[in-house]
């Protein structure tokens, strides 16, 4: 079951990179004066995007007492 987890939480975290760094690069080509404020909101939603899926993912590591199992799949 925390093999399984973990994929899916890998899977997530692979498919929100995609989506942000394609929704990154489509603002980074428009990018004038006009849009540089949404540019920096669409940069810190992708850090804190980021760094929740990482916060969870070290809260189900921690919880389920199987550290080294679960960095390891996610490591792959």
């Amino acid at each position: 079951m925390d093999f399984i987890l973990a994929a899916l939480f890998l899977a997530a975290t692979i498919l929100v990179a995609i989506i942000l760094l394609h929704d990154l690069l489509k603002e980074f080509s428009k990018v004038s004066i006009t849009s540089k404020q949404s540019f920096i909101r669409l940069i810190l939603v992708a850090i804190t995007t980021i760094v929740l899926l990482v916060a969870f993912i070290l809260y189900l590591t921690l919880s389920t007492g199987k550290v080294s199992y679960i960095l390891a799949t996610i490591g792959t």
